[in-house]
């Protein structure tokens, strides 16, 4: 039937499951594993005046206290910020940025001198870049999601399964017959 069920994505995908203008089904991002739905509508509601074009631009524009580290973990596992960073970077540095905003938001809160007059005023340092391999990402997405949604990880091992696995099994009083595991 070849329908397309694109990843979540934090410039494109909205509260809840959409048909986009080229026929494609839209994750929900509240779809995703602890995420909220308020957190997501507030997300949405600051897209509308642009698309983020970072993840400091993100900080700076969302109070990402309302979201939890919970929440963002599970956005940058999904792949939700993989337009913005590579989601290496994405999970590696989501404390940090969840930081960060929680810095600015506080000052702007309690009437104090905002330092963070802009979003490339906001540092964000001290992160150990860490970086996952397919296996690690398709834990990631299984936690996410609570499903495998890129890929299965046997198809990580198909073609390595495929060459080096040719089994011959016998029965008693039949022929051999080869099989394979994949």
């Amino acid at each position: 039937m070849g329908i397309t069920i694109k990843q979540p994505n934090i410039n494109t995908s909205f509260q809840t499951f959409v048909v986009n203008e080229k026929d494609e089904v839209e994750y929900g991002l509240s779809a995703l594993k602890d995420v909220g739905k308020k957190f997501i509508e507030d997300v949405c509601a600051e897209r509308a005046n642009g698309n983020f074009v970072s993840l400091m631009d993100f900080a700076s524009r969302v109070d990402l206290r309302k979201g939890g580290i919970r929440a963002l973990n599970s956005l940058a596992k999904s792949g939700a910020f993989d337009d913005l960073c590579s989601r290496d970077e994405a999970v590696s540095s989501i404390k940090n940025y969840l930081e960060a905003s929680e810095q600015k938001f506080k000052s702007k809160e309690s009437a104090v001198m905002d330092m963070f007059g802009s979003e490339q005023d906001i540092k964000v340092s001290g992160f150990d870049l860490r970086t996952f391999n397919d296996s690690e990402k398709l834990k990631m997405e299984l936690e996410s999601y609570g499903f495998y949604f890129s890929k299965h990880p046997i198809a990580l091992m198909r073609k390595l399964c495929l060459q080096n696995l040719p089994l011959s099994i016998s029965w008693p009083h039949q022929t051999t017959k080869n099989i394979s595991l994949c």
